[in-house]
């Protein structure tokens, strides 16, 4: 969002840059800026997770914020949940109904099992997703080390022929 733009880099745009270092220290086979890449997606993974366990956390929350946001729902949306759901009310039709939509001796369910069921499986499918993109980074951080310690190798290989026998080089 706007706001959000002007309070610096969002998230997708700081993951292009930690790409680009990435991208760039492997093409050059530069292992400072793979190191840099390395510890910044460290960094991303760790928040990552954090993330993650709260949001399994809220999980459990839901029941409880739904049942605070039905109080401060529009009627229209609390229309449009009991025509959708065919439900009345939150916990019942006693509880809290938009009356142009509940009639008496009509729809006695409440709402609150089909929004909490909904809410529960649509942050079940954000949780997956994340989780499978930081499976995703994992895999990154392992072939970027795998590529740090492999450039060190060949350095280390590089200089040992330079100074044992500067002839080798030439065969």
């Amino acid at each position: 969002s706007l706001g959000m733009r002007k309070k610096g880099f969002t998230l997708i745009e700081l993951l292009v840059v930690i790409t680009i270092i990435g991208i760039l220290g492997a093409w050059f086979y530069n292992r400072k800026l793979l190191i840099v890449f390395l510890v910044v997606m460290a960094v991303v993974i760790l928040v990552q997770c954090m993330i993650g366990v709260a949001g399994i956390v809220a999980l459990t929350q839901i029941p409880r914020f739904t049942n605070a946001a039905w109080d401060y729902s529009s009627n229209s949306t609390k229309v449009f949940m009991q025509n959708k759901f065919e439900c009345c009310g939150y916990f019942n039709a006693t509880d809290r109904p938009y009356a142009s939509t509940c009639t008496p001796g009509g729809e006695t369910r409440g709402c609150e099992s089909f929004v909490v069921g909904l809410l529960q499986r649509s942050a079940i499918i954000v949780v997956v997703s994340v989780g499978l993109c930081t499976l995703l980074q994992l895999i990154t951080t392992a072939a970027t080390l795998a590529l740090v310690i492999r450039i060190r190798a060949v350095q280390v290989r590089y200089a040992k022929l330079n100074m044992d026998d500067p002839i080798s080089l030439i065969y």
